[in-house]
């Protein structure tokens, strides 16, 4: 039927007076293999819900066509209708269970794989999940990972153009995780002045304070980097400040034998600690 319609002149990307094309009738009527049959922008939407084919597949119960149209990973599954639905909304809605937990399973693992790339630096990669609609201030909810943060993930190996993409998909950039660790706390963690350099261009706070009283520079001196602690005494941060627990950064490093650390904090204000700021 299809081929005899492209025959006489028909058009895939005609619409009648609902705004619907010709895959998403197919969709709706559960013929798949008309869907399959031709190169159609699986992206498309509606005129007047802005669904795309897999809002209409889930909202239909069509679990063969859900799993056929996010195969190649061109939709996006966060795309929301006009009425703020997402796929798996409208799966759950109509009680369609395993077309729900289908999608939500996918999302997740999207959003692994984000969490990773991120951590790893792989641009493009970051970059191909952004554009399938992955959600860029995901948490990471596997056991000792306390919900972090894409953006967690790649301040803390200083992946400048992994976070210049997620700040420009719209990222958090003060985003916390379970604990209230920020991107500048993990930055100082791991030593990455010049992330610390880029968050501050962009109005992060320079010195916040987690959950349990601790700013950046008590994780610069937990991970042992006194250049870190350097830049950040220079942002004029309190040396003396005391976590919960009633600890400087300070009497960290000394407590984990890193005594050039411990040094740096403690002579600060005493004498000029040269030191390279970015900009």
């Amino acid at each position: 039927m299809v081929e005899i319609l492209l025959e006489s002149g028909a058009h895939l990307d005609s619409r009648n007076k609902q705004g619907l094309m010709p895959i998403h009738l197919a969709v709706q009527a559960g013929h798949l293999e008309v869907v399959q049959a031709k190169n159609y922008n699986l992206a498309t939407l509606t005129g007047d819900n802005q669904q795309t084919v897999l809002h209409l597949a889930a909202d239909n119960g069509n679990l063969e066509a859900v799993k056929w149209l996010i195969h190649p990973g061109c939709i996006n599954l966060n795309l929301r209708d006009r009425r703020g639905r997402t796929a798996e909304d409208l799966a759950r809605q109509e009680h369609y269970k395993e077309i729900a937990r289908h999608l939500w399973s996918l999302a997740k693992t999207q959003q692994l794989k984000l969490l990773e790339a991120a951590g790893s630096g792989k641009v493009r990669q970051v970059e191909r999940l952004i554009r399938q609609g992955v959600e860029v201030d995901c948490k990471d909810h596997r056991n000792n990972r306390h919900g972090r943060r894409p953006i967690h993930e790649a301040a803390l190996k200083g992946h400048l153009d992994v976070i210049k993409n997620l700040l420009l998909a719209g990222a958090q950039r003060e985003a916390e995780d379970n604990k209230g660790n920020t991107a500048m706390h993990f930055a100082a963690l791991g030593g990455q002045v010049a992330v610390m350099t880029l968050l501050k261009v962009n109005n992060c706070v320079v010195s916040p304070v987690n959950n349990g009283g601790e700013t950046p520079l008590h994780f610069a001196a937990a991970g042992n980097h006194p250049d870190t602690l350097k830049w950040l005494l220079l942002q004029g941060v309190d040396k003396d400040c005391k976590n919960f627990s009633g600890n400087t950064a300070e009497d960290l490093a000394s407590r984990n034998g890193f005594l050039v650390a411990a040094e740096v904090v403690h002579n600060y204000g005493r004498e000029q600690v040269p030191v390279q700021v970015l900009v």
